[in-house]
């Protein structure tokens, strides 16, 4: 299982945004800001690169999937983006 969390800030806003994936069930759950959804279509498979388009506060943002399993975010409007470990 891959679990991941990042800390988005954009100017005095400051977002949560997690990312949860089961190689065992194949489902992938996003969380941004409490707010949590499953992502629908084919799940996320390890050893296939994945874009997923989200919505960060008021900025348009992008989960960019390693072949790893891993995610980062990239967002224009960001000042910084911290993973959470």
């Amino acid at each position: 299982m891959i679990n991941q969390k990042f800390k988005v800030i954009c100017g005095e806003q400051e977002h949560t945004v997690g990312y949860f994936y089961s190689a065992l069930s194949g489902k992938t759950k996003l969380c941004v800001d409490g707010d949590e959804f499953t992502v629908k279509g084919k799940p996320f498979k390890i050893g296939v690169c994945r874009r997923e388009m989200i919505i960060i506060g008021m900025s348009q943002a992008v989960l960019d999937v390693d072949k790893k399993g891993r995610a980062k975010i990239v967002c224009r409007d960001a000042d910084e983006i911290i993973e959470i470990k």
